[in-house]
């Protein structure tokens, strides 16, 4: 088994435990952030439930790891379970 490979952030649209689509969440320095950010959610919001984490390579599959909660609502406890990874299906070739 070989060791994950984080590839990027990203926020993703989530429905029924499925990744619809990603947008990354790295822009180049001239861009505004934040125009980007608001109008990436919406975007996704579009699709399904927005969800900020982190897309990774494991054995040749892609998966996307949810991050737990927002920065603001971070308990200061470690959590009861950590987040399921989510196998990103490829709707072309």
């Amino acid at each position: 088994m070989s060791e994950p490979k984080i590839i990027s952030k990203a926020w993703a649209a989530v429905r029924d435990d499925e990744v619809i689509t990603t947008i990354s969440m790295t822009v180049p320095a001239d861009v505004d952030f934040e125009k980007y950010r608001t109008h990436a959610l919406a975007a996704l919001e579009t699709v399904g439930q927005v969800r900020t984490g982190e897309i990774f390579e494991l054995n040749g599959e892609i998966f996307f790891l949810p991050r737990q909660k927002s920065h603001q609502n971070r308990s200061k406890k470690a959590p009861k379970s950590p987040p399921t990874p989510i196998k990103m299906k490829q709707y072309y070739e």
